[in-house]
């Protein structure tokens, strides 16, 4: 997160010895570290928390375009079902069975 090279701390730390003092500097850093800990664990559960946010919605407009899908083939084939329906209806026996006199006469 912080690009702080050990030189850079190693200056921070002496201005804050000088400005804090020994015997305060200790807790300090203590609760500094704390803090920063919990900062960052803070982050990283934001991240997350976006992470699956974007995962369930990407799973969402999957959804959409699959629903979306199945209803274009679900059309396509019931167009089919008619026009098959429609082909065995003139083709059905009662039909054949008049086409059949019609041709002796």
């Amino acid at each position: 997160m912080f690009d702080i090279a050990f030189s850079e701390l190693f200056v921070i730390m002496l201005v804050g010895l000088i400005v804090i003092g020994p015997k305060k500097l200790p807790t300090l850093a203590r609760t500094a570290g704390l803090l920063f800990g919990k900062a960052q664990r803070q982050i990283a559960e934001l991240k997350k928390d976006i992470e699956r946010d974007l995962r369930t919605q990407e799973l969402q407009n999957m959804e959409v375009e699959m629903r979306q899908k199945f209803s274009s083939v679900e059309l396509q084939i019931h167009k089919q079902v008619q026009v098959v329906e429609a082909e065995i209806k003139l083709d059905s026996p009662s039909n054949a069975d008049a086409l059949d006199t019609s041709k002796v006469t």
